[in-house]
């Protein structure tokens, strides 16, 4: 189905900007979700639809109040439940399973990382880069900026940032989608 393929384009490159921000700044921002879930809808729209909208859509609801629920108790972020939420509606009930087993599982490859560059790095210091000079190097200076923000934050075991794995399972559920 050729008009699935930039549906599938658009998700990508939605969970690696959720991904992206989720690393930089600990937030995964609302637009992020709301555009898996317009984009869910164009998939029951062209693929899908009729009673898979109304499963798919009672068990979106379902995860998201759970995922609230963790969300009060502080286990997950808001971003985190949000994304969580609007992947379930974007990926469908048959493709749930699937999602949440990577996910899972990609977030505990996630947090042994996290934990062993804890182990790592705990006492240790990254010095800030210096001002960015040429344009060229706007680049590598945010990285640097990034990474040092990474190393203190893995160093005070601060929060992990799980939009990545949420990520990692979306795309890698995204196969069944075609």
């Amino acid at each position: 189905m050729p008009l699935i393929e930039p549906i599938l384009l658009a998700a990508c490159l939605i969970y690696v900007l959720a991904a992206t921000t989720d690393v930089a700044a600990r937030t995964i921002p609302d637009a992020c979700s709301l555009a898996l879930l317009l984009l869910g809808i164009l998939r029951l729209a062209l693929v899908d639809g009729g009673a898979s909208a109304v499963t798919d859509a009672a068990v979106a609801a379902g995860v998201f109040v759970a995922l609230v629920m963790l969300c009060a108790a502080g286990f997950l972020g808001g971003g985190d439940a949000k994304l969580i939420g609007a992947s379930t509606f974007f990926l469908g009930f048959d493709r749930l399973a699937d999602f949440l087993s990577v996910t899972a599982i990609a977030g505990g490859v996630l947090a042994l990382t996290y934990l062993a560059g804890h182990l790592a790095l705990s006492g240790r210091t990254v010095p800030l880069p210096s001002p960015a000079g040429p344009t060229r190097r706007v680049w590598r200076r945010r990285l640097r900026l990034v990474l040092a923000a990474e190393h203190r934050r893995v160093a005070r075991k601060q929060s992990i940032p799980y939009g990545v794995a949420i990520a990692a399972g979306a795309i890698l559920s995204l196969g069944g989608l075609s």
